[in-house]
C-alpha cells in the first residue's frame, strides 16, 4: 500500500467497532483535538437510525475508526440512554470507552500512589449508589443479577496486554507526547500540566471549611456529620487558608517536584520522567453522584478496592463493552477545585489514543508491513514533529531511481525491532547537484512512518546547535542545551529521521551530531566525498542528471514544455551537456530564457560569452567544481552590461556592495548618511595618504558614481533608478518599508560573513603577518579587527590575539607599555565585555594616568579612555568612581563635541545610567531620554547607536517601575536585533533579557519564561558557568519560574546560581544576598521550612551590614512583600 494514501473511511455504520463517550465538553474537546482525520466534513454523512437523539462525530484516532458520541447531562441514566441509541445506530460497536475525568483514590489497593494528572482504566465497574439504604447504613447490592460483572474475555485481554510492563512504558512516553500535542493546539493553552506544587493531598478528614475568617457555622464543624457554610462549598482551599500538602511519604510526587528520596538533587530528565503520567488499571466505582468526602471515599476504595470514582460507565455497560480510561482530576474529597480538570482530560484523550493503537481489529484485514513502524506503532497520517520549513521544489525533476533506493532502505532500517547498527545515509555532490532536494523528497514520500522527522543545517555550529535545540525542547520541554536534542533522540522509541543538511566542512568531525545509539535513520548532505566514512547503509554520490532529465528541467525552468518547435529537443540537449547536466545551472539557464532574455537555441552564445571571463579570474579547483554553476548564475547579470542606460551601469556598479552586506534588509536612508557623511569628508578632511585612523578624501574618491558628492544636496533618482533595475532582473527586493535585501543565493555566491574572514586573519602566525611592514601599521590593522569582533560579540578570539601580540612584542600583559597602548585598551574593552572588570580596570586606570600626563584635557583620545574606565566602574557596581569620571567626561564634550557627536551621546547614555544607580532616577531619566530624542532623529533606525541608548531608558523605566513605557521600546529594539544579529550576540541577549524582566514586571509570565529560557540557554552554550550575565539571567528566569508558581524549577536555578556566588562574591554583596533571599522564597513555596529558615537567618545576619545600600533593600523588601 502506497504509504501516503490515507486508508479509507469506513463504507457505512456498521464498519464502526469503537465508539467514545464523553459527559463534559473538557472531555469531548480533547478527544477531538487528537483525531487524526475527521469523516464528515466534505458533505458526507453517515446518518443515524430513527428515533436516535444522539449526537456523533465520526472520524480516526489512533488509527481506530471510532464513533464520539456527547452525553446531554452527566449521571448513569444519561449514558445509558446515550449507549441505547448508539447501539441502534451503529450495530458494529464493540467497544465502549468513556473518556475523560474521574476523582482517584489516594493509593491504589496494592499502595502504589495515584498522583492528579495519572489515567485509570477499569478493568471492571461498579455501581456503588445501587443497593438498600437501611436506617443506619447503605448496603450496596452484590447479587450476581444485580451487578455489572466483568469485562468479556476479550477486553481483559486487551487490558492486561497493556498492563505489562514494555506496553505500558510506551503509553507512557505516548500519553505524555499526545497529551503536550493538545496543550500546544490552539485554543488549548488551558490544558498544560499544572505542576507538581499544586497536587495537593489533605487527610480524608480534613474538612474544607473556613479556618481564617470567623464563620459560626465551619466553626462548629468538628465531627464528621458537621457541615460547613454555603459559601465554603463555593471558596479555594487557598481563600480558606487550608494548609497544603499535610499528607507525608508521596515519594513519588517529591520525585516530581526535584527530590529524591535521598534529598539528592535530581537531573531534569528525572523529574521529567517521574512528572509523566501513570497508568493505574482495576475497578472503578461509578454513581449518581460527586464522591467529595475523604473519609467516605477511604472506606469505598478499603471495601470495594476501587481505584476512582466517575458517573458514566456504569450506564453503558448495559448496552456495550465498555472501558472507562479517567484521568485523575482530585482525589474525590471536600477540597475538589477545577484547577487539574483539563489537564486531566488531556492524559485521559491521549491514553485512549495510545490504547487504540494497541488495538486489533478482526474485521479488517492487516496493513501492508511498510505501512508498520518498528517500534509497535501504525500508520502515522501525520509525523508528530516535522522540523523541515522548505517545500520540495516545483521544479524538481529526475533523481528517481535514488530517491527510489532510499525509500527502500529507510522502510527496511524500520522493520527491525532491534537494529544492531544506525541507518546512516551519506548523499555527496558538488553545490546545486539537489542534495537537499532528494532529502525533501524522501522526506514527504515516508512521512506517514515516521514519528518525527528532523532537519538541522549544520553549516555552521551555531545554526547546527539551534537546530538541536528545538529538536531537545519539543523531546523534552525542560531541556537546556543543545546536546539534550542529540541525546533525546537516542532515548525515543518510536521511529524518525534526522537529516543533518551542508555537512561541508573537512575540519569539523559531523558525527558529534548523530544520536548515540542503534536507533533512527541519519541523512548528511555534504560536498565532501570523503564524508562516505560516516555512511553505515548507503554512500550516493551524485553526478550530473541523465540527458533526458536534464532536458526536462531545463525546459520546465525555461518554461517551454509543450512547445512543439523544431529543433528544441536538440537545443535543450545542446544546452543541458553544455552546462553538463548540472541541475542548479540548468535552472539558472532555464529562468534566464523564461524571461526573455535570448532563446534556448542563443544561450549558448551567451554563456561562451561569459564563461571565458570566468575562467580567467577563476583558480583551477574553483573552476573545476563550480564554474558552470557561477556562469549561469552570472548570465542573468550580463544582460544589464548590454544594456547602455545609466541605470544599468548604476545597477552593475551597486550590486557588489549590497552583495557583501548579506541578506538582511538594508535600510534605503543609509545611503543618504553615507552621501551626507561623505559630502562632509570632502570638504573638510585632509588627503593625507598616512592618515589611517579617519576617513578622507580618497575614501570619498572610491564612491560610486550614482553617489558622487559634487552637489550641495542628495539626490536619491540615480539610485532609486539603479534599485529599480535591480529589482526587475529578480536581483534585489524593496520593501514598502524603504528597505532593500539582495537575493539571498547570489549573496551567498558573492560573500561569506564578515566574522569568519577576521577570525581566520587574526589567526595567522605572527611571523607571517609582520613579514614585511611596519609593525605599528600591522598592530593597527589587527587591533581594529579585533575591536570589531569584540562589536560582533567574539570575546574568545580577540582575546586570543591580544595574548599573541603581548608574546610576540615581548609585552608584560598587567603593565601597560606607553608604545603600544592600544593593545591595552583592546584587552580591556573585550574585558569588560565580557565580564572582565577588576582586571579591565586595572589596565584602564595606568592609561588614563599616563594620558593625563601627556595629553590636553580635551584631547579624544583621553576622553575615550577616561569613558572606557568609567564602563569598568559601571560594570563593577563602582559607581561613584564611575560618576566622576563620566561628569567630567560629559562636561568637557558638551563644550567641545557637536549635539550629535556619537561619542558625546554614548557618555550622556552612560552617565544616565549612573545617575539612577546613585539613586538620582529623575536626573537619570531625562538626561536618557534627551539622548533617545537626538539619536533618534541624527542616526539611522537600526543602528547600534540608536538601539543601545532605546534600549538603556527601557531598562531605566524598568526599573522605575514603568513597564508599560518599558515593553515597547524593549521589543522594537529585540524585534530589530533578530534581524540583525547572530543568536550568541551580548547586545541580542541582554535586550531579550530586559524584556523578559519587563514582561515578569507587567505580569506576562508565559512571555516572559519563554523569552529568558532562550537567553539562559544560549549563555549556558557559550559562558562559563561563573560569568556574570550568564548567573544574571539564570537568577531573572528564576524569578520568573517562582512568580509563574513553577517552584521546582525556579529551585533547580536558583541553587546554582547562589552556589556559583557563594564561591565567587563576598557573602555580603549585593547580588549574591539577593539571590539567596529568593532561594529562601523557593523553599519556602515548596515546604521546606527548616532549609529556609537557616538560609533567611544568614541573609538577614548579613544583611544589616549593608541594608544602607538603597537597592538592596528595596529589592528585598518587594521580595517579602510579594511572596511572604
Amino acid at each position: 500500500m502506497n504509504p501516503d494514501v490515507r486508508p479509507p473511511r469506513p463504507r457505512s455504520r456498521d464498519d464502526f467497532e469503537i465508539a467514545i463517550i464523553c459527559a463534559l465538553v473538557l472531555e469531548r474537546n480533547a478527544v477531538e483535538a487528537l483525531l487524526e482525520e475527521e469523516y464528515e466534513t466534505d458533505g458526507f454523512s453517515y446518518g443515524k437510525a430513527a428515533g436516535d437523539l444522539n449526537a456523533y462525530t465520526t472520524g480516526r484516532l489512533g488509527n481506530q475508526h471510532v464513533v464520539l458520541t456527547y452525553m446531554p447531562s452527566m449521571g448513569i441514566a444519561s449514558s445509558a440512554a446515550v449507549a441505547a441509541n448508539l447501539c441502534t445506530s451503529f450495530r458494529g460497536i464493540r467497544l465502549a470507552i468513556t473518556a475523560g475525568i474521574c476523582g482517584g483514590a489516594p493509593k491504589a489497593p496494592d499502595g502504589t500512589e495515584i498522583l492528579l494528572g495519572d489515567v485509570i482504566v477499569s478493568m471492571s465497574v461498579i455501581q456503588i449508589d445501587f443497593g438498600r439504604q437501611y436506617p443506619n447504613t447503605f448496603v450496596r447490592k452484590k447479587e450476581i443479577d444485580d451487578t455489572l460483572g466483568r469485562a468479556n474475555p476479550e477486553i481483559r485481554a486487551y487490558i492486561g496486554k497493556t498492563s505489562g510492563h514494555l506496553v505500558q512504558e510506551r503509553l507512557r512516553e505516548k500519553i505524555a507526547i499526545f497529551s503536550a500535542h493538545i496543550s500546544a493546539t490552539k485554543g488549548f493553552s488551558g490544558f498544560v500540566y499544572p505542576g507538581p506544587e499544586n497536587d495537593r493531598l489533605y487527610p480524608a478528614d480534613y474538612r474544607h471549611k473556613h479556618r481564617t475568617q470567623n464563620c459560626s457555622t465551619c466553626g462548629h464543624c468538628v465531627e464528621p456529620d458537621d457541615g460547613v457554610c454555603e459559601a465554603a462549598l463555593q471558596s479555594s482551599c487557598t481563600a480558606l487558608g487550608c494548609e497544603s500538602d499535610l499528607v507525608d511519604g508521596r515519594t513519588r510526587l517529591q520525585r516530581a517536584l526535584g527530590v529524591s528520596p535521598g534529598r539528592r538533587q535530581m537531573t531534569p530528565a528525572a523529574i521529567q520522567d517521574a512528572r509523566k503520567p501513570a497508568i493505574h488499571a482495576g475497578r472503578i466505582a461509578s454513581s449518581n453522584t460527586v464522591m467529595k468526602s475523604g473519609m467516605h471515599r477511604d472506606r469505598v476504595v478499603a471495601e470495594e478496592k476501587v481505584l476512582g470514582f466517575e458517573m458514566e460507565s456504569a450506564g453503558s455497560w448495559e448496552y456495550v463493552p465498555t472501558i472507562a480510561i479517567k484521568g485523575v482530576c482530585d482525589y474525590a474529597d471536600s477540597h475538589k477545585n477545577k484547577q487539574w480538570q483539563a489537564y486531566a482530560a488531556a492524559t485521559a484523550a491521549a491514553c485512549t489514543k495510545a490504547m487504540l493503537e494497541e488495538w486489533r481489529s478482526v474485521q479488517s484485514p492487516p496493513r501492508d508491513p511498510d505501512e508498520q513502524t518498528h517500534r509497535g506503532s501504525v500508520l502515522i497520517t501525520h509525523p508528530m514533529h516535522w522540523t523541515i520549513t522548505r517545500s520540495p521544489n516545483t521544479l524538481f525533476v529526475g533523481r528517481n531511481d535514488v530517491i527510489q533506493e532510499l525509500d527502500t532502505i529507510v522502510r527496511e532500517a524500520i522493520k527491525n525491532p532491534e537494529p544492531k547498527t544506525q541507518c546512516r545515509i551519506v548523499i555527496s555532490a558538488m553545490g546545486g547537484q539537489g542534495k537537499s532536494e532528494i532529502c525533501l523528497q524522501l522526506a514527504q514520500r515516508v512521512r506517514t512512518l515516521f514519528w518525527g522527522i528532523f532537519w538541522v543545517d549544520v553549516s555552521t555550529k551555531s545554526l547546527a546547535e539551534n537546530g538541536f535545540l528545538d529538536i531537545a525542547k519539543r523531546v523534552n520541554p525542560s531541556a537546556q542545551t543543545w546536546e539534550h536534542g542529540r541525546q533525546g533522540l537516542a532515548n525515543v522509541q518510536q521511529p524518525w529521521i534526522l537529516v543533518l543538511d551542508n555537512a561541508d566542512d573537512p575540519v569539523i568531525d559531523y558525527s558529534e551530531y548523530f544520536p548515540p545509539g542503534p536507533s533512527g535513520v541519519v541523512v548528511l548532505t555534504s560536498r565532501n566525498h570523503e564524508f562516505q566514512q560516516y555512511a553505515t547503509a548507503r554512500h550516493i554520490d551524485l553526478e550530473g542528471l541523465p540527458v533526458a532529465d536534464a532536458r526536462e528541467l531545463l525546459l520546465k525552468a525555461a518554461r517551454l514544455q509543450g512547445d512543439g518547435r523544431p529543433n528544441l529537443t536538440a537545443d535543450a540537449n545542446k544546452v543541458a551537456e553544455l552546462l553538463h547536466l548540472h541541475p542548479l545551472a540548468l535552472i539558472q539557464a532555464g529562468t534566464y530564457v523564461a524571461r526573455g532574455h535570448c532563446t534556448l537555441a542563443e544561450y549558448p552564445e551567451v554563456y561562451a560569452r561569459q564563461r571565458k571571463k570566468l575562467l580567467t579570474f577563476r583558480p583551477m579547483q574553483a573552476r573545476s567544481r563550480y564554474c558552470d554553476v557561477y556562469t549561469a548564475f552570472e548570465a542573468s547579470i550580463e544582460t544589464l552590461r548590454s544594456i547602455s542606460e545609466v541605470s544599468a551601469h548604476d545597477a552593475l556598479e551597486l550590486l557588489p556592495m549590497l552583495a557583501v552586506c548579506g541578506p538582511n534588509p538594508i535600510p534605503i536612508e543609509l545611503f543618504r548618511v553615507g552621501w551626507k557623511a561623505a559630502h562632509f569628508i570632502s570638504k573638510n578632511a585632509c588627503n593625507r595618504s598616512d592618515q589611517r585612523r579617519s576617513l578622507t578624501k580618497w575614501h570619498v574618491s572610491r564612491f560610486p558614481l550614482l553617489m558622487q558628492v559634487g552637489g550641495e544636496d542628495w539626490d536619491p533618482f540615480r539610485l532609486m533608478e539603479a534599485l529599480q533595475m535591480l529589482k526587475a532582473f529578480g536581483l534585489v527586493s524593496v520593501e514598502e518599508s524603504d528597505e532593500v535585501s539582495v537575493d539571498n543565493n547570489l549573496w551567498t555566491m558573492r560573500a561569506r560573513r564578515l566574522q569568519a574572514h577576521l577570525q581566520a586573519v587574526i589567526l595567522w602566525p605572527m611571523q607571517s603577518i609582520f613579514g614585511g611592514d611596519p609593525a605599528s601599521l600591522m598592530v593597527e590593522v589587527l587591533l581594529r579587527i579585533g575591536m570589531m569582533l569584540v562589536v560582533l560579540g567574539d570575546h574568545k578570539h580577540p582575546a586570543l590575539m591580544v595574548e599573541r601580540l603581548f608574546t610576540h612584542l615581548n609585552l608584560d600583559p598587567s603593565k601597560v607599555n606607553e608604545q603600544w597602548v592600544d593593545i591595552y585598551e583592546l584587552k580591556a574593552a573585550n574585558l569588560i565585555s565580557s565580564g572582565g572588570f577588576d582586571e579591565a580596570i586595572a589596565l584602564l586606570t595606568q592609561v588614563v594616568e599616563m594620558k593625563t600626563g601627556t595629553l590636553a584635557k580635551e584631547d579624544p583620545s583621553r576622553l575615550d579612555s577616561m569613558y572606557a574606565l568609567a564602563s569598568a566602574y559601571k560594570g563593577d557596581v563602582r559607581v561613584m568612581e564611575a560618576l566622576t569620571l563620566l561628569e567630567q567626561v560629559v562636561e568637557i564634550e558638551l563644550h567641545t563635541r557637536p549635539e550629535t557627536d556619537p561619542s558625546r551621546l554614548a557618555s550622556m547614555h552612560t552617565l544616565a545610567t549612573v545617575y539612577y544607580g546613585a539613586g538620582r532616577a529623575q536626573e537619570a531619566l531625562s538626561l536618557l531620554e534627551k539622548v533617545v530624542e537626538i539619536s533618534s532623529r541624527s542616526i539611522v533606525a537600526g543602528h547600534p547607536a540608536r538601539l543601545y541608548p532605546m534600549h538603556a531608558l527601557a531598562t531605566l523605566y524598568l526599573l522605575d517601575r514603568q513597564p508599560d513605557k518599558a515593553i515597547p521600546l524593549l521589543e522594537h529594539v529585540v524585534e530589530t536585533w533578530r534581524r540583525t544579529l547572530t543568536d550568541e550576540h551580548p547586545a541580542r541577549l541582554a535586550s531579550m533579557h530586559e524584556l523578559g524582566s519587563a514582561y515578569r514586571e507587567r505580569g506576562q509570565l508565559n512571555e516572559a519564561v519563554a523569552l529568558l529560557e532562550d537567553v539562559v540557554s544560549t549563555y549556558k552554550r557559550t559562558l562559563a558557568p561563573e560569568d556574570p550575565f550568564r548567573l544574571d539571567s539564570m537568577a531573572e528566569l528564576g524569578h520568573a519560574y517562582m512568580t509563574n508558581g513553577q517552584f521546582n524549577e525556579a529551585l533547580v536555578l536558583l541553587d546554582q546560581v547562589v552556589d556559583v556566588r557563594r564561591r565567587t562574591l563576598a557573602e555580603e554583596n549585593p547580588r549574591r544576598l539577593i539571590s539567596e533571599m529568593m532561594l529562601v522564597l523557593v523553599l519556602r513555596k515548596l515546604n521546606r521550612r527548616s532549609d529556609a529558615l537557616q538560609l533567611f537567618k544568614h541573609v538577614v545576619r548579613i544583611g544589616r551590614t549593608v541594608l544602607d545600600e538603597g537597592d538592596l533593600s528595596v529589592k528585598i523588601d518587594e521580595l517579602l512583600k510579594h511572596y511572604m
